[in-house]
């Protein structure tokens, strides 16, 4: 599908569906054979010529079909059996690459294809590969869970990989992969992040699907089009990717740092996200309360958090837990 976009896709809050559309679609075609497809495109005879849009509303009614005829152990055996062959997702497009990390490292920067409701970060530590997902504005529990089963279950499930996942952490709350496995989400919205920590010893192993031809060709064709896609987004959207990316790499989150990486003066920046609506200091803080819960969930020293998120002092990050709570 060429484009899968609510209206006035450009701005953060509304947000299209690529790759998991097409997943939804195959899982609820499994349910009832009768079922309409979320995809409009095969209706039109020049569908590469029409862009496909697809209501938040739409997607939720399609999730309540499936809640209802789909124990949540049952959903989360689909993804984790299936969302590699019939259900394919971000990850599933990194197949061909040389190994597990880099499969999820490039999942993470093409995430731009599935929704910009989302930015994935890639964050790596002693013993795990932290992959994390960070909600631009509040999604759906619905929509947390099942882009958890994608990556915990399925891609661990594609890649042969059954000690790859460590823990996995859900609405501040860390839970065991049997777990995810069973989560039926309440019908509620969140904006706290998520993430599955994979063992980094598990990583190591060969990806059975390794082929640097076609790994080299499929960048080819998606590496233009996250491009595209980045380059239609407002600002806000590309600075709180960059700030995601920036913490990922252990670089500066400073405004002036930002704007470099935007290739934009701190005065352009300031004023282009303005004209959005919104503040640096606002994007800022918004990830920082996302990634504190995220680490003080998984139990890392207040130190340690304090450091990496590029305050002075933990009296700062100690203000920050008060705003909080």
């Amino acid at each position: 599908m060429r484009i899968v976009e609510a209206k006035e896709g450009h701005k953060i809050g509304h947000w299209f569906f690529g790759p998991s559309v097409i997943g939804m679609s195959a899982l609820l075609k499994k349910l009832d054979s009768n079922a309409p497809s979320l995809s409009s495109g095969s209706a039109h005879n020049l569908w590469h010529d029409v862009d496909e849009v697809i209501d938040p509303a739409k997607l939720n009614r399609a999730n309540r079909i499936l809640q209802a005829g789909y124990t949540a152990i049952k959903m989360g055996r689909f993804w984790q059996q299936y969302s590699f062959m019939e259900a394919p997702t971000v990850w599933t497009l990194c197949a061909a690459a040389t190994s597990p990390s880099e499969i999820l490292k490039t999942g993470a920067q093409m995430a731009l294809l599935d929704s910009n409701s989302y930015a994935i970060g890639v964050r790596r530590d002693f013993e795990t590969l932290r992959v994390s997902i960070y909600p631009l504005a509040a999604m759906p529990a619905w929509q947390h869970v099942m882009l958890l089963q994608q990556l915990a279950l399925g891609v661990s499930s594609m890649l042969g990989l059954k000690q790859a996942v460590h823990s996995v952490t859900f609405d501040n709350q860390v839970i065991t992969k049997a777990q995810l496995l069973e989560l039926k989400p309440k019908h509620v919205t969140l904006q706290s992040a998520s993430q599955v920590a994979f063992n980094l010893k598990a990583l190591s192993s060969e990806n059975p699907f390794a082929s640097p031809g076609w790994d080299l060709i499929t960048r080819s064709i998606v590496n233009p089009l996250v491009g595209m896609r980045l380059k239609q987004q407002c600002t806000a959207y590309k600075v709180a990717r960059a700030i995601i990316e920036s913490y990922s790499a252990g670089s500066a989150l400073d405004m002036v740092s930002i704007a470099d990486l935007l290739h934009l003066e701190k005065s352009t920046l300031r004023r282009k996200l303005k004209a959005d609506g919104t503040a640096f200091s606002k994007l800022l803080n918004q990830f920082r309360r996302q990634e504190v819960r995220l680490r003080l969930s998984a139990g890392d020293a207040q130190q340690e958090i304090t450091q990496a998120l590029g305050y002075d002092s933990l009296v700062s990050l100690k203000r920050l837990l008060k705003t909080m709570m």
